[in-house]
């Protein structure tokens, strides 16, 4: 809601097309299905970014991660 605010260009992800496209619809914005975990469907994604706008400026990653008891993120070690 804030990038779309401030007039930025936003598409959801998912790999589920009816989440995306309820909640594109909420935002008024757009809507790809992507799965991360298929190759192909992260090509066909990359390529209709790249029709649609050009290129990314901004990735923003909404994937869940568990910290145990509620540590830092910051204090995760790679």
């Amino acid at each position: 809601r804030q990038l779309l605010a401030r007039g930025a260009n936003v598409t959801i992800t998912s790999r589920n097309p009816e989440q995306a496209a309820r909640a594109a619809k909420t935002l008024n914005c757009d809507f790809l299905v992507l799965d991360l975990t298929d190759a192909g469907s992260v090509k066909a994604a990359a390529e209709t970014l790249s029709t649609r706008i050009g290129a990314l400026d901004v990735l923003v990653n909404n994937a869940a991660i568990l910290l145990d008891h509620y540590g830092s993120l910051r204090a995760l070690q790679p």
